[in-house]
């Protein structure tokens, strides 16, 4: 059956995005799967033994070779595509097209997911270094926001500003909670403080997004009457 062009355009961009969307979870799960292999050196036949297992490990190593190199493809496409704005434009929405670097803040984003993923699976025993690492990844993105303000509207700017101080601030708590010298009420403090951080960004992203809604539903509302 031919679905024609501009279908296959769409299902296409509609596969990126959601693998987009749900990057940091696919690499995950990816690469706790490509773990496994390692569980038991001189081992790693087993995992071929029956059609099931080897159908499933091939699949995990194309996932693994995919999340690597999907944020690598994007950005050669951003280089070498003349049409890459027009036919990436769902993933460029909302972005400064200039200088070219903001055009590319998904490739950064995903790498960003991506050495998530390596430091919660890989470095699973080692708190500290996740929580440190966490928080210089943080802060290096935080750096890039408030130097360039990659987002046409300032309030997009605003909301991620806002967003990677409070995963900065609930880092730290999370870091100095770790401290064994630490009493059960400052704890218990510390953690009233992390709920607050946590309930205050999801409250002011709601109001944000409700704001956003009630201003397009106005909007339109303007229209249709006027062209009653």
């Amino acid at each position: 059956m031919y679905l024609g062009q501009p279908v296959m355009n769409e299902i296409r961009n509609a596969t990126l995005r959601l693998f987009l969307e749900s990057y940091l979870d696919i690499a995950m799960a990816a690469i706790l799967n490509f773990m496994a292999f390692f569980e038991r050196p001189g081992e790693f036949g087993r995992f071929f033994s029956t059609p099931t297992d080897a159908m499933s490990s091939i699949f995990t190593i194309i996932i693994v070779i995919g999340v690597l190199v999907f944020p690598w493809y994007i950005l050669y496409e951003a280089r070498n595509n003349p049409e890459f704005n027009s036919r990436y434009e769902w993933m460029l929405e909302g972005l400064r097209k200039e200088p070219d670097y903001h055009s590319r803040y998904y490739f950064y984003f995903m790498l960003r997911r991506l050495y998530i993923a390596v430091i919660l699976t890989v470095f699973s025993s080692y708190t500290v270094i996740q929580i440190v690492s966490f928080i210089a990844l943080s802060l290096a993105n935080l750096t890039y926001l408030v130097r360039h303000l990659p987002f046409v509207k300032l309030q997009d700017n605003a909301v991620e500003i806002i967003n990677e101080v409070c995963t900065i601030t609930s880092a730290i708590i999370a870091l100095v909670l770790l401290d064994p010298a630490e009493t059960s009420s400052e704890r218990i403090f510390k953690g009233w403080v992390l709920i607050f951080i946590f309930g205050g960004n999801i409250a002011i992203n709601l109001m944000i997004v409700a704001s956003k809604m009630s201003s397009d539903l106005i909007t339109s509302i303007k229209e249709t009457i006027e062209q009653v």
